[in-house]
């Protein structure tokens, strides 16, 4: 699979963290190739991508509608799944605790934002 992986043409950012954390995990050591395209950003990748043919690494939320829209192909999700943790930081006693509240509903359950 590794093998493959690397005949096919590859769209990154300058930042390759999650790139070589992905091909580290599932394959026991560091990319030895580099991206055939390099983007300012995954949105870039993502416009690029719909429609043409090409792999990169992005994450599900960026790329939900794309995919459901046909414009991308989920190809694999890896031997072992990558996990990103986010956190959200706050201040204890703020004004915008309903806000900050929404927001939390959301990131626990996976919804989306609510629409004013």
């Amino acid at each position: 699979m590794a093998h493959w992986l690397k005949s096919q043409l590859w769209y990154n950012t300058m930042d390759r963290t999650a790139f070589n954390h992905f091909w580290k995990l599932n394959f026991g050591s560091e990319p030895d190739f580099t991206p055939n395209y390099i983007l300012p950003d995954k949105y870039s990748i993502i416009r690029c991508l719909a429609g043409n043919v090409g792999m990169a690494l992005l994450p599900d939320s960026l790329c939900h509608c794309a995919i459901e829209a046909g414009d991308l192909v989920q190809f694999w999700d890896g031997y072992a799944p990558m996990r990103s943790d986010l956190y959200l930081t706050y201040r204890k006693n703020s004004p915008l605790q309903d806000e900050i509240e929404a927001v939390k509903k959301v990131i626990t359950a996976g919804e989306a934002m609510p629409r004013r």
